[in-house]
């Protein structure tokens, strides 16, 4: 119970004291899950026991004689009202508009979607396993009773034992049997282990939000980075996957801001930010702060700004607009804009209009073009501090062979790199994998590997699968994989710990058949039909949704996964291979175990593929034909 004040929304007085009359009353038998993710729903408490029955309860904590709520009967659907002493009409939440309503839905989904065995062996009767309750802590049952009964339907009136209303009053022993009537049976006809396993999954926390509120621990050489700096202000760090370049870098941001330092973190990819952002906030948690001050922006957003801020924003987008094809855009890109920035930034009369910072940090650096780095480095204030974490092996843009040692030598950088070695988020069987792939299709003389600690191998485990198919049936394939691993989840995790990474065209679809099933995604596949949507979709990309999780492979670039599936469709060209590899090393372990399908219909890693622990091939229904397999 002491993990109760670390919750992401805090809990209300009324949550409170329905928590604890559970806590104390409900017999052992019962599981209670406390603002669970529930597909995105999120009631305030489920219930659940696998010999009797679910139940889902909405706490209402409403002070009625402070505030006059009554049923307003003039709407298609009758819905609670409130005003104040003074008359006037105050606006609810949409959620507490029909309490009861909300409930029901929450019923009917579980019934629907999260424990479909239920309805399909049950029918009508399955209704008899969930309770959907209402409990008014800031009122008497009786006076609850009389505000809410009007919103009763006739299912409701006919079986008010599985939609109970209560109040304080009935908060104690002898009330259990008023607040949640089905608490007193011992064994139900209807439920089941296999229908309480089946919900358990979308009830669980995503690991990522459990990560983030524990303290962040780093090793020797993370905490180094976190820590201090180099006499010059000059650092770059490397090392393989899941060596945790990216926390010692957010870690060392949250330490920088600490000192009252105005810190830029910059990324190549949108959706990276939010990750690092929340590493940073973890770190400084771990240190008893509040979440650092600290800027993140992608570079080319960094560009925009300063351009703005010297007031030449309307040049800056008229050049983006006068970009006939993709040649003149990576010229642009990748040249002119970087160029430009730097002499806007140098050539400044008044230094305090550049905007400079004490700290810039950057990760992905090997997506970074030494342009980029330069001009970044003229938004260095004197004395100040720069950090790049790099992984070579991850060159999926094909711009880290830009960065040799000249270059290097010519950005600020002298001595050797800053090593680190070991993978702390890839489970240890995962390695031999990555090696042999990258044996056979990284053409690179420099590899970043993890080291294999063979006394770890047993720790950690992984289901490792491989559906080869043809495009075809792409979109069938990697559905079916998703639901595969919802139904397969292992006892700690949880259905949105699921990530899908896919490109755009069959991201887009099957996402698309994920929600006609009810499955809500947060994903970042725009349609393109509403400017800067694709942006926005990005910015609000983070790990500790309570949904299903799609985005591309690039964009899932810096950032982990427990439940995994990957769409692979190609992998003629060298960077299609490194962008495969790169999302292969997303994969995260868990004490608990995670989960990594590959659904391919490349044809250069069928035989890569036939070296998993599971393969198969994967064939539409009806479709007597064998794949034709397409590079």
């Amino acid at each position: 119970m002491a993990e109760l004040d670390r919750l992401a929304n805090a809990l209300t007085d009324g949550e409170r004291l329905a928590i604890d009359f559970f806590n104390e009353y409900l017999p052992p038998e019962w599981e209670m899950y406390i603002q669970p993710h529930l597909n995105g729903l999120r009631p305030d408490l489920v219930l659940l026991n696998p010999a009797v029955g679910i139940a889902v309860f909405e706490v209402k904590d409403w002070d009625l004689d402070r505030v006059e709520y009554y049923v307003d009967s003039r709407q298609d659907v009758p819905e609670i009202a409130a005003r104040g002493n003074d008359g006037q009409p105050i606006v609810l939440n949409p959620r507490n508009r029909n309490p009861l309503a909300q409930v029901a839905r929450y019923q009917d989904e579980v019934l629907n979607l999260y424990c479909p065995r239920l309805e399909t062996s049950y029918g009508a009767a399955a209704r008899q396993a969930v309770t959907a309750g209402i409990i008014m802590t800031g009122a008497t049952t009786e006076r609850a009773e009389q505000l809410l009964s009007p919103l009763r339907t006739d299912v409701m009136r006919a079986y008010p034992s599985y939609y109970p209303i209560s109040g304080f009053d009935d908060l104690r022993s002898e009330g259990l049997r008023v607040v949640f009537p089905e608490s007193q049976r011992q064994s139900s006809q209807v439920m089941s282990e296999a229908a309480a396993s089946d919900l358990r999954g979308w009830l669980r926390e995503p690991a990522f939000s459990r990560e983030q509120r524990t303290p962040l621990a780093l090793d020797a050489g993370q905490r180094e980075v976190a820590t201090t700096r180099t006499q010059s202000g000059y650092r770059r760090v490397r090392g393989p996957a899941g060596s945790g370049k990216t926390v010692a870098l957010a870690s060392r941001a949250a330490e920088l801001a600490k000192e009252g330092k105005r810190v830029l973190v910059c990324t190549y990819n949108i959706t990276l930010m939010n990750y690092i952002r929340d590493k940073a906030a973890q770190w400084a948690r771990s240190q008893g702060r509040r979440r650092p001050d600290v800027e993140f922006l992608n570079f080319h957003s960094w560009c925009k700004r300063v351009w703005e801020k010297f007031g030449k924003g309307s040049e800056y987008r008229a050049l983006w607009e006068q970009a006939k094809d993709q040649e003149d855009r990576d010229q642009l890109s990748n040249v002119l804009i970087p160029k430009l920035t730097e002499s806007m930034l140098r050539e400044a009369a008044n230094r305090t209009v550049a905007d400079l910072y004490d700290a810039i940090l950057v990760d992905e650096g090997q997506d970074f073009l030494p342009s980029w780095w330069s001009a970044l480095r003229a938004a260095l204030a004197e004395g100040g501090e720069m950090l790049l974490v790099a992984d070579m092996t991850q060159n999926v843009y094909g711009t880290a062979n830009v960065w040799t040692d000249a270059a290097m030598r010519g950005s600020g950088f002298s001595g050797p790199w800053f090593q680190l070695e070991r993978s702390y988020r890839l489970p240890p069987s995962m390695i031999p994998v990555l090696k042999r792939y990258a044996d056979t299709h990284l053409a690179m003389q420099d590899v970043d590997l993890p080291e294999l600690d063979q006394q770890e191998l047993h720790l950690w485990p992984v289901d490792l699968k491989w559906i080869q198919t043809d495009r075809r049936s792409a979109v069938d394939a990697c559905a079916a994989a998703i639901t595969d691993q919802m139904s397969r989840l292992r006892q700690a995790n949880a259905v949105a710990d699921i990530v899908f990474l896919a490109g755009h065209d069959v991201g887009a679809v099957v996402v698309q058949r994920l929600e006609q099933k009810g499955i809500r995604v947060r994903h970042t596949f725009d349609d393109g039909q509403v400017y800067g949507r694709g942006r926005r979709l990005k910015l609000a990309f983070f790990q500790g949704d309570e949904r299903v999780k799609a985005t591309t492979l690039h964009s899932f670039k810096g950032w982990e996964a427990a439940q995994l599936i990957i769409y692979v469709d190609s992998a003629a060209s060298a960077r299609a291979r490194a962008l495969f590899y790169a999302a292969l090393t997303r994969i995260q372990r868990l004490e608990s175990g995670s989960a990594l399908t590959v659904v391919s219909s490349a044809a250069n890693l069928a035989e890569f593929g036939k070296t998993w622990p599971s393969h198969e091939a994967f064939r539409r229904a009806g479709d007597a034909r064998p794949p034709s397999w397409s590079s």
